[in-house]
């Protein structure tokens, strides 16, 4: 009897064990660490993502790691204090070797999440009016954009209603300009002052011998846009919520547009939301930049996580050297098209380069 008890005791204690040994095991099979608060400064355009309820529930209950965050335009991001932060999540190459210049020696680790090339949102009217002024062509469904062309007609200060054929499709005195955000604050405003730069500078990344031939251009994009926002996330809402006559042309991340359309659709009231990729385009690069610890366990289940990174896919976002063809199938599944790849891709001017022509434009 005493023996069978006996047995009995042990393997409830061989169970017990066993239990709290697999519960705190993760899916790769590492111990799992103790719970903790990641505390960090992300670009607006990964929002959607972060407060996924599926991503808040795998972080917490998976790898017990709980996010308290902070909203920032990248090159903001760079100025703030890392005191009691874990991690900053800017959009490009630029702030962040903005913000290792400023932070050297406190970065710990620093990884490229995904990527989201810059596209233009419109409206179906507008589209055909640039068409039929020769912007635009088709390719299958895309519809492809000569930015520098459309460069040239905001410098000249022509108004819409300057257009063939405006007076049946969108007639408005405005001139034809594409609204960005603050290139000073914000990476997507940065990334157009990048492009904008080389186009004007025979389609050649800019130097510094060049900047003063290329900033009294490259200030009027930017000065006739009037207010500018600090994030990508306003302009992106002015867009959606005031329609056309407000915004008739956006410069925003891919993930923006197709993450909101494969969740609403194009339709929005009488008019058609209408992504047209420029030619050339520029890519965004979400680099992770982790400042503590906790950020480097973040950042590692960021980047290595198969179902976080498919769930960044299904908010826009490419990482195409793991996860390319779900992406595309992703989105071909709720009507979504979107190019496999992008041939003509503008290169990113140095830092140097890029603060100098911010200093100027001011």
């Amino acid at each position: 009897m005493k023996k069978g008890i006996a047995v009995l005791l042990v393997l409830l204690i061989l169970g017990t064990v066993g239990y709290l040994v697999i519960t705190n095991l993760d899916t790769s099979g590492l111990n799992r660490k103790p719970p903790v608060t990641v505390k960090g400064y992300y670009g607006s355009e990964k929002e959607d993502y972060l407060n996924d309820p599926r991503v808040i529930d795998i972080l917490k209950k998976k790898y017990g790691i709980t996010l308290d965050l902070r909203k920032s335009g990248s090159m903001e991001m760079a100025g703030l204090s890392t005191e009691g932060i874990d991690f900053f999540w800017p959009s490009s190459e630029i702030p962040v070797s903005r913000i290792e210049a400023l932070h050297k020696g406190e970065i710990k680790k620093s990884a490229s999440i995904g990527y989201s090339p810059m596209i233009v949102a419109s409206w179906e009217p507008i589209k055909a009016l640039l068409e039929k002024n020769g912007l635009i062509r088709q390719e299958g469904a895309l519809s492809i954009l000569d930015i520098g062309k459309l460069i040239q007609l905001t410098i000249s200060e022509k108004k819409w209603s300057d257009l063939q054929g405006a007076s049946s499709l969108y007639r408005s005195n405005k001139t034809v300009l594409v609204k960005t955000t603050d290139p000073s604050q914000s990476n997507s405003g940065l990334l157009y002052l990048a492009i904008s730069s080389g186009l004007l500078n025979g389609n050649q990344v800019i130097t510094a011998d060049k900047i003063p031939t290329v900033i009294p251009s490259v200030k009027k994009l930017f000065d006739l846009q009037g207010f500018k926002s600090h994030t990508s996330a306003l302009p992106w809402e002015d867009y959606l919520n005031k329609g056309r006559g407000d915004t008739p042309l956006v410069w925003v991340y891919e993930a923006q547009f197709i993450n909101d359309v494969a969740a609403n659709g194009f339709q929005r009231g009488g008019d058609r939301l209408t992504p047209l990729y420029p030619e050339p385009t520029i890519w965004s690069n979400h680099i992770y930049i982790s400042f503590t610890e906790n950020g480097n366990r973040l950042l590692d289940l960021l980047l290595n996580d198969e179902e976080l990174q498919k769930i960044f896919n299904e908010h826009g976002f490419r990482n195409n050297y793991k996860n390319g063809e779900y992406f595309l199938s992703y989105f071909k599944e709720k009507n979504v098209i979107v190019p496999a790849t992008l041939d003509q891709i503008a290169d990113i001017p140095t830092y140097e380069n890029m603060q100098m022509m911010l200093d100027r434009i001011k």
